[in-house]
């Protein structure tokens, strides 16, 4: 490095508390890359509206013990806006956590944007692939969300165990019509399985009995019942005593689905 103090690069600080502390001249290129990513996702969402994204290495002068530089804000109020910074508490403050800040942007400055009225703070963690979205309530900042990106090794688990979960769903016919050999008539109940048609019947616990019965539902650990927005409790609690009886090893979950069209969504593991 050039030993010439004419030339000695500066290091970035913050009055944190009324104190001057000197913040790491370096970020890691993660960590740049997320703050970069989420100026320009914000930058084209509000542009043509009234607030304004600021990338990192603008000032915040939130007080006057407190002078920090986050890593991204929002500021809708453009007379907060100065040549030198932003003075008074933006609509939105983001932090990307790293090891060397992970504590203070977790105790300090979240303390010192909530009691200046930050109405909502995030803090980005590299390491986990997380965004946990705090939001100012009666004063003080509730944690509203945690938005995560599963890791590969996860993703692929749950893969796996959607692959061993089979669908099927009852609903009606609209119309007389013919399909996949089933001679289909208005106001028939349609049972799928794995979105192929089943069979048909006019009577729901007709066809709900032979659904119970397919190899599927026979080979299931766990059935899930969801009834639709139309059934009632005692046809709900009919389709779970049909599959308990058709289906002794199983164990049984009904459950108030509320789906429109589908009288019955069912999941067998």
């Amino acid at each position: 490095m050039n030993q010439n103090l004419a030339y000695q690069e500066e290091w970035p600080e913050e009055l944190i508390d009324g104190k001057v502390v000197a913040m790491s001249p370096r970020p890691a290129w993660n960590h740049v890359s997320i703050a970069g990513n989420l100026y320009t996702i914000f930058s084209n969402y509000l542009r043509g509206k009234q607030c304004t994204p600021i990338p990192d290495g603008f000032d915040l002068h939130l007080t006057d013990r407190d002078t920090f530089v986050p890593d991204m804000m929002v500021v809708c109020n453009r007379d907060q806006l100065k040549h030198n910074g932003v003075y008074g508490a933006p609509d939105l403050v983001v932090e990307v956590l790293s090891p060397s800040t992970a504590k203070r942007d977790r105790g300090y400055k979240k303390n010192a944007y909530e009691s200046a009225g930050v109405p909502e703070y995030w803090l980005v963690n590299p390491a986990d692939r997380s965004v946990e979205v705090y939001r100012l309530a009666e004063g003080r900042y509730v944690l509203d969300n945690v938005y995560s990106i599963f890791p590969d090794w996860m993703l692929e688990t749950m893969t796996e165990a959607i692959r061993n979960v089979a669908t099927a769903q009852i609903t009606y016919a609209a119309r007389n019509s013919d399909f996949d050999g089933f001679a289909i008539h208005q106001g028939d109940y349609l049972a799928l399985e794995e979105h192929q048609l089943f069979g048909t019947d006019q009577d729901l616990s007709a066809i709900l009995d032979r659904l119970a019965r397919s190899d599927a539902h026979q080979n299931a650990e766990f059935i899930s019942i969801f009834y639709g927005e139309d059934v009632t409790e005692e046809q709900a609690q009919q389709a779970e005593a049909i599959f308990s009886a058709a289906c002794p090893n199983a164990e049984i979950t009904l459950l108030a689905g509320g789906q429109p069209v589908y009288y019955f969504m069912i999941s067998a593991e």
